[in-house]
């Protein structure tokens, strides 16, 4: 926002509002300045924006733009020819860079069952050596998630995947320390 200022743009022209959406996009969605509307996040949730300025359509002063970036369940398809290191190393980059939180993160893996077997022994011995802690501490890979919502819902899947009986590979024990969740 600073370079924007600094190049001239006048305040207010482009905002940028982090925070939840029932306190921040509610009240923008609302409002009849709304010129657009840039959104990274849910499917789910950019529907409810979407159909939210079609139902204000009539009280806006122009016609908002609207761009959604969605989440999606990203995958990795492996050919058996992979090589199992560089395939390991894209895996883990893939689904726990900047902890998961964007919304190209890699959620699901489908590798040939000729080769699985080794690139699990290579994965495991990879997420071994992955330090976890402070987001202070630039040595660490896997920093703080953004909140405790988004804490409660990690742990929540783990829990689901436990509950279906399915094999968890490698679980670091999380942890909240001073109202920062990992």
């Amino acid at each position: 926002m600073k370079m924007l200022e600094e190049a001239g743009l006048p305040n207010g022209v482009i905002n940028f509002l982090p925070g939840s959406g029932g306190k921040v996009g509610d009240p923008v969605l609302s409002n009849p300045n709304l010129a657009g509307f840039h959104f990274t996040g849910s499917t789910e949730t950019f529907q409810h924006i979407w159909k939210s300025i079609g139902n204000n359509i009539n009280n806006y002063k122009t016609y908002p733009r609207i761009v959604g970036e969605t989440g999606g369940k990203d995958f990795c398809i492996a050919h058996e020819s992979v090589d199992i290191e560089e395939l390991s190393t894209a895996m883990i980059r893939g689904a726990f860079e900047f902890q998961g939180q964007k919304c190209s993160a890699m959620s699901r893996a489908y590798i040939p069952t000729n080769i699985w077997e080794q690139l699990k022994k290579v994965y495991l011995s990879e997420m071994e050596t992955i330090k976890v802690g402070s987001p202070r501490d630039f040595s660490n890979f896997v920093n703080a998630v953004i909140d405790k919502n988004a804490f409660d819902s990690i742990t929540n899947y783990i829990e689901f995947a436990k509950m279906l009986h399915q094999q968890i590979l490698f679980l670091e024990v999380t942890m909240m320390i001073e109202g920062v969740f990992y």
